[in-house]
């Protein structure tokens, strides 16, 4: 295995674990396997590999992450199809981890253990480092922000005061965490537009004391920036993409997934926003495993 490149540990993101993709794709124990080869792709930036010219043997690999051959090869299989496409499989059967930057720690996390300018000085867990150097940050002065988008931050106060639950001190808080954190991670998002959708539907689906507003926009503002994303990728020359007509088997799935995702929305179950939105993804995963499985597909 290539040692140098290890990381002791890897950020595991709550939304893309919880609502990504990877949970509709793979069945539990097919996901610990993924799992698995995060954890291990880790201490070879991104390869799984007994050196770089030679791959694992399965048998051996099986052995290491304690599975069984036959489901690892099957995982293996699926993550390497077109349709999911997480691993590159080469022929002498080295398996690379697809997109592994996106499961790497951000520039910010990666500060925190790097030399603070003086030899042989690393940071390791925050101890032991001087509270003032090149890597110290002083909070953000809100105060400047709201002074450069005044209007944009008394529209969303005025939106977060309209939903009941969110008093004037938590509207003031989370106003600071948009413009802190969100604006600058999500660049592409209309803040205001965003806010005001979030706040419609809190307004439908009331917030009750477990709820975490800042990660629930979060999670809302992640959403606009990837439709964004998507919508630049399909764009061609100013010219949207052409789309492939939809065949019928594929629009009756897409109907069956929305009368699953209406049954549960229509049982206003009290529940927090977050815990609905991962209950709908559940029925609609279900109801197009259910409809393709019919098809043999």
């Amino acid at each position: 295995m290539k040692r140098g490149k290890t990381l002791d540990w890897i950020p595991l993101w709550v939304d893309k674990w919880l609502f990504g993709s990877t949970r509709i794709e793979l069945q539990p124990d097919e996901r610990s396997i993924w799992a698995d080869f995060m954890v291990l792709a880790s201490k070879d930036n991104g390869y799984i590999r007994a050196n770089e010219d030679t791959a694992y043997p399965i048998e051996l690999l099986a052995g290491m992450l304690y599975v069984e051959k036959e489901l690892l090869e099957k995982t293996i299989s699926k993550l390497a199809g077109k349709k999911i496409g997480k691993i590159r499989l080469y022929k002498s059967g080295i398996i690379y981890l697809k997109n592994w930057k996106e499961y790497q720690l951000t520039d910010r996390h990666k500060r925190r253990f790097e030399p603070t300018g003086e030899p042989g000085h690393v940071r390791e867990n925050g101890h032991g480092v001087p509270k003032t150097g090149p890597y110290s940050k002083k909070k953000k002065d809100i105060n400047n922000i709201n002074n450069n988008n005044t209007e944009t931050y008394k529209e969303i106060i005025r939106l977060l005061n309209e939903v009941k639950g969110i008093g004037k001190e938590k509207a003031k808080k989370l106003t600071e965490f948009i413009f802190e954190k969100l604006v600058v991670e999500f660049k592409d998002v209309d803040p205001v537009e965003q806010v005001k959708k979030k706040c419609a539907w809190w307004i439908d689906n009331p917030l009750n004391k477990k709820s975490n507003i800042h990660a629930q926009m979060r999670n809302w503002f992640r959403l606009g920036q990837k439709w964004i994303n998507e919508a630049k990728a399909q764009d061609r020359v100013g010219q949207a993409k052409p789309q492939k007509p939809k065949t019928k088997d594929e629009l009756e799935c897409e109907r069956l997934m929305k009368e699953a995702e209406d049954k549960i929305l229509d049982k206003k179950l009290g529940i927090s926003g977050r815990e609905i939105e991962f209950l709908v993804m559940a029925a609609r995963a279900k109801a197009s495993r259910d409809f393709w499985g019919k098809k043999g597909k």
